[in-house]
């Protein structure tokens, strides 16, 4: 059971549940009502499943209680209260009639009226200054995550939950959060309260010229829109006049380098915050952005901005950082194993060494005794360390397709959706496993004592987490897409959608998925007219060698494979896909 199982009617504490709002990523939303608080949203997590992962899921919900509990802001979600019950976890949030921004923005055929949209914008500006008076950077803004409630706008969604997201709330082409996260974050660079700039920037635009300003298909080229076609395009669908001072503020905010982008001090100066706008209809609405205290805000964010380090964060996810963790992670334990090996030699010709000392005596027996007690744990960490370079090579060339596959150019962006969460799901739980086996060591307890193997169990640690929520985050993707993913799904592999952990079917329904994958992409590109291209030629050809995981992990030189795959001319490739298909 992955989800709590509940209906309308139900009661949890003082709260009866009325109608059913949505699913988030691993808990439920409903409508209730209390004599305390009225009418609320309550979100419901099994408190199982909060242990999962090394207890990361419990983390990403406390974070998002504790965020919470420090916002006090009509323009930010309000958390009533939390509590416990036997089986869940419980959030009484504030209930909002209106939907998500996204909801509004689709109903009015996705156009809002740019005194409209500036009144919604002031609210976002009133309800970020809420979140960066506590140092918190959302990270993901988008329509999606902003609610309505009268004409009331309320950012939510600060923790790992899509609250009350509408499942089709993502737009096509846009995965993830791709057209609305700034360049730095995408990067894996550190960010901060530039990277909330970007964002706002995107929702201001989306909302006056009904549509992204960014193409943001997928990860390369959303970059490349931002760095080549930026100023974009500033036109309506209507035949209204767009205010320059419109233009030229999202020109200044959505800027690629973080350096050159509008500054919050400085957002506060343009002209439509001090009643100037070029245009009647905006100046006629001026009184709706007045009561931003602009004097204050100023303040606040030149101090912000003069201690931008208590802001500044790091990308925990990203493809190319993963694969580059991965690969860095590697080399540690090669110089590891290599100072073991050392360590090891050195105290087997001391030992040698005391044994061609003839004083024998408690005290020289002793150090015997302890060299080779010392010896023989040197011996188990290098052999532990030379296990998991050897286990290790499976789990990260499915790390290397990993990352190619977010930069693979998909004709259909949904066919790439569901297969990237399954393959993360192996690298994860594979990773888990191998942890867990060198834990169960019987030595383990003496070897951690040691300052090789605990540098080398630290990186262990560190790299699982990377994993851990990376694996977090194409589980969300997954579930906030499935109504659009659902036609792409074969019936028997939906039990893996809900349940982040492995089903025990996973094996089965990885070979499928992958070998479904491999056909699309293979066939799509066969058929293409023009010179075949190499490079994505070769990317179908490895995705061949991970088809079936199990004999993934009986080669014995995958290096030597993936080379081998590299060197390959055109029409050697081209014939090795052939003859793959099924």
């Amino acid at each position: 059971m992955s989800l709590p199982q509940l209906k309308k009617g139900d009661k949890i504490g003082d709260y009866v549940l009325l109608d059913f709002l949505g699913n988030g990523s691993f808990g439920i939303v409903f409508k209730a009502k209390s004599k305390k608080f009225g009418t609320v949203a309550l979100k419901a997590m099994l408190k199982i499943r909060l242990k999962e992962h090394n207890g990361f899921l419990g983390q990403l919900v406390n974070n998002e209680r504790t965020a919470l509990n420090l916002l006090k802001s009509d323009h930010v979600i309000r958390l009533y209260e939390s509590f416990d019950t036997i089986d869940y976890a419980v959030f009484i949030l504030e209930y909002c009639d209106g939907g998500t921004l996204e909801d509004y923005w689709k109903k009015n055929d996705l156009v809002i009226p740019q005194f409209q949209a500036l009144i919604f914008f002031k609210q976002l500006l009133k309800g970020m200054k809420a979140l960066h008076k506590q140092k918190i950077i959302h990270r993901d803004l988008k329509m999606a995550n902003i609610l309505l409630h009268g004409d009331i706008l309320k950012i939510a969604d600060l923790g790992f939950c899509h609250l009350l997201q509408d499942q089709d709330g993502l737009a096509v082409g846009n995965l993830g959060s791709n057209g609305t996260m700034a360049p730095e974050t995408i990067e894996g660079k550190p960010y901060g309260l530039q990277a909330d700039m970007f964002a706002i920037g995107v929702i201001l635009y989306q909302m006056i010229f009904s549509q992204f300003p960014f193409n943001s298909f997928d990860k390369t080229t959303f970059l490349n829109a931002v760095k080549e076609q930026n100023p974009p395009k500033f036109k309506l669908k209507s035949k209204e006049i767009v205010d320059k001072n419109i233009c030229d503020l999202l020109s200044n905010m959505l800027k690629y380098d973080p350096k050159q982008r509008l500054k919050w001090s400085d957002l506060f100066s343009n002209s439509i915050f001090m009643g100037q706008s070029s245009m009647s209809i905006i100046k006629d609405h001026t009184q709706y952005l007045a009561d931003i205290d602009v004097h204050k805000s100023k303040l606040f964010y030149q101090k912000a901005e003069a201690n931008e380090k208590q802001y500044e964060t790091l990308n925990p996810i990203n493809d190319e950082q993963l694969q580059n963790e991965i690969h860095k992670t590697n080399d540690k334990f090669q110089e590891l194993l290599n100072q073991s090996k050392k360590n090891s030699k050195k105290s087997k010709i001391n030992y040698l060494n005391q044994q061609t000392n003839h004083q024998v005596n408690d005290k020289y027996l002793q150090s015997d005794i302890l060299h080779q007690e010392e010896h023989k744990i040197d011996q188990e960490e290098t052999e532990i360390i030379n296990q998991y370079i050897k286990a290790k090579q499976p789990i990260s060339y499915l790390s290397i397709i990993y990352n190619d596959m977010k930069q693979f150019q998909h004709k259909n962006v949904f066919d790439c959706i569901f297969v990237s969460y399954i393959l993360i799901k192996q690298i994860y739980f594979s990773h888990y496993r191998l942890r867990a086996q060198i834990k169960e060591n019987k030595l383990y307890a003496q070897l951690i004592k040691k300052q090789t193997f605990k540098t080398f169990m630290r990186e262990f640690e560190e790299e699982n987490e990377l994993l851990s929520t990376h694996l977090a985050i194409e589980f969300q993707t997954v579930q906030a897409n499935f109504k659009n993913l659902e036609k792409y799904l074969s019936p028997n592999w939906i039990c893996e959608v809900y349940e982040l952990s492995q089903t025990e079917k996973f094996q089965e329904i990885y070979k499928e998925v992958l070998r479904n994958y491999f056909n699309i992409i293979a066939q799509e590109e066969l058929k293409k007219e023009g010179k075949p291209n190499p490079e994505r030629l070769r990317y179908i050809a490895l995705v061949t060698n991970i088809l079936d995981y199990q004999e993934l992990i009986q080669i014995n030189d995958i290096d030597k494979g993936i080379a081998g795959i590299k060197m390959r001319e055109i029409n050697e490739l081209t014939k090795f896909i052939q003859n793959s298909i099924k």
